[in-house]
């Protein structure tokens, strides 16, 4: 089992406090949702986001595969 930095039982250690993390990576994501959010009720014919919505889980993650391909 592991525990946390306070000595509490815990199914998740704490994050390593000196690990390295993308600046902004937080504030990229929530402006991100907030697009996704904002293009739910557009039109597919005008929004690349609405189509893939449109499409449907296996459309929006076969595009998000091959975005995180391009980021490696």
């Amino acid at each position: 089992m592991t525990r946390r930095s306070d000595d509490r039982p815990g199914g998740v250690p704490d994050a390593d406090p000196g690990a390295v993390r993308p600046s902004g990576s937080g504030e990229i994501l929530e402006r991100l949702a907030a697009i996704v959010e904002s293009r739910k009720g557009a039109d597919p014919a005008r929004s690349y986001v609405a189509q893939l919505l449109a499409k449907g889980p296996d459309a929006i993650l076969k595009k998000i595969g091959e975005e995180a391909t391009e980021t490696v």
